[in-house]
C-alpha cells in the first residue's frame, strides 16, 4: 500500500491510501509530467508479442577517435602536527 504522507498521525495510525479515480495505489500524473511525456517518441522497434518495445534510430554523429582524454590523480600530503 502507498499512503498519503500528509494524512494520519505521527505514529502511523489513521493514514489514507493514495488513490485516483477510485483505484487504490494509483498516482494521478501531474499536468507538467503529461506535457513532458508528449515529447518522448513512441516505440518503433520490437517483435509482436513482446512485453516491451524499444525506440531505435540512427543519429548522424562523427566519432573522432583522435581526441586526447586523460586523467591525473593527486593526493595532497597532510602536514604533520
Amino acid at each position: 500500500m502507498v499512503f498519503h504522507p500528509r494524512t494520519g498521525n505521527s505514529d502511523g495510525s489513521g493514514r489514507l491510501a493514495v488513490s485516483s479515480n477510485g483505484q487504490v495505489n494509483v498516482l494521478t500524473p501531474a499536468a507538467s509530467i503529461q506535457k513532458l511525456l508528449t515529447y518522448l517518441p513512441v516505440p518503433n522497434f520490437g517483435a509482436p508479442g513482446q512485453t516491451f518495445n524499444n525506440y531505435q534510430t540512427t543519429v548522424p554523429q562523427l566519432n573522432d577517435s583522435g581526441q586526447y582524454d586523460g586523467r591525473i590523480d593527486y593526493n595532497k600530503p597532510q602536514a604533520w602536527n
